[in-house]
């Protein structure tokens, strides 16, 4: 067989595998440090009670684990030189991706850290603390609403997007992880986005 037709054929299947793959319930994410620049070779492993699967972020810090089946999930970050981040009970959508980011932070003990999350609230979504982590680390500080620059939001545009800012105290040395959900108050479906910070005090 020609190798041409061998590599198309190839292509074919391997694009309608990914295509298949994302029809169905999956969790496509990101990872970046405090500075929000993106986190390559982070390894991403997902649990639904049968079966495992895993991912490395590459170098734009994406990542996508696809295969998982029932209606939730734990999920697990490992970094060189960190404590591994767990997620348990992450509810899946019935089709379509659920969009998980994680952040890695430092601070000294007495700093304050911000966790920047992108919010839209015009469309009734809100992002809620599900997980305070370990307490005696990290303490929250208050809630910001960051509103959009004039230039980035023209007058008259509807939905314009801002920034919800938590401010987290760090109390003493440790690691602690927070996991926000975004969703709507009166709904019960799974939520839209999940936000996780990984929190060190040095």
């Amino acid at each position: 067989m020609n190798w041409k037709v061998f590599s198309s054929i190839l292509l074919s299947v391997l694009l309608f595998a990914s295509c298949s793959a994302a029809e169905g319930p999956h969790i496509q994410g990101l990872v970046r440090d405090g500075c929000g620049e993106p986190l390559a070779g982070i390894r991403i492993r997902g649990w639904d009670g049968k079966r495992a699967v895993s991912a490395l972020s590459d170098g734009r810090g994406e990542f996508v684990l696809a295969g998982l089946e029932g209606t939730s999930v734990a999920l697990r970050w490992d970094r060189d030189g960190h404590p591994s981040a767990r997620l348990d009970s992450v509810r899946l959508p019935s089709a379509g991706a659920l969009f998980v980011s994680l952040e890695y932070g430092e601070m000294p003990s007495g700093g304050t850290f911000v966790v920047r999350i992108p919010t839209n609230p015009s469309t009734g979504y809100s992002w809620s603390l599900d997980g305070a982590g370990d307490g005696a680390v990290v303490r929250t500080a208050g809630v910001v609403m960051e509103e959009p620059e004039p230039e980035r939001s023209p007058r008259g545009r509807g939905g314009a997007g801002a920034h919800q800012l938590w401010l987290f105290r760090a109390l003493t040395k440790g690691t602690a992880t927070l996991s926000f959900v975004y969703r709507r108050p009166w709904e019960s479906l799974p939520p839209a986005r999940i936000h996780v910070a990984v929190l060190t005090v040095r």
